[in-house]
């Protein structure tokens, strides 16, 4: 996942934030389609962001246990995570904190319209 991280990390805040603007009539249309009605695209994007800016930066090795085909997390609360939270978690530490990073500033460039 370091390649991943590293290229959205180093994605250039401003020039995404203008992309997204231009592409965001695109955004709605197709949310309006498919997401729930009366529901917003800019509200799905707003709670993608507070849940993967929820997840904790671990500081350390975690234990996970294995089940059938797949692992859980030895630690309850990591386990109590959303599907979405607990695949970003996996992504290790350094790839958590630098995407939440530009997650960040990704948001409050945003905010301001």
């Amino acid at each position: 996942y370091n390649l991943p991280a590293q290229v959205f990390a180093s994605l250039d805040t401003g020039g995404t934030v203008a992309l997204y603007r231009e592409l965001k009539p695109l955004f709605d249309e197709a949310y309006a389609e498919i997401g729930p009605s009366g529901r917003s695209f800019d509200g799905r994007l707003e709670a993608a962001f507070d849940q993967l800016l929820a997840v904790p930066v671990l500081e350390g090795p975690a234990r996970v246990n294995q089940l059938v085909v797949t692992y859980a997390w030895a630690d309850e609360e990591l386990e109590s995570l959303s599907a979405a939270q607990r695949h970003f978690l996996r992504m290790g530490p350094e790839n958590v904190s630098l995407i939440q990073g530009k997650l960040g500033e990704l948001r409050a460039a945003l905010a301001t319209e």
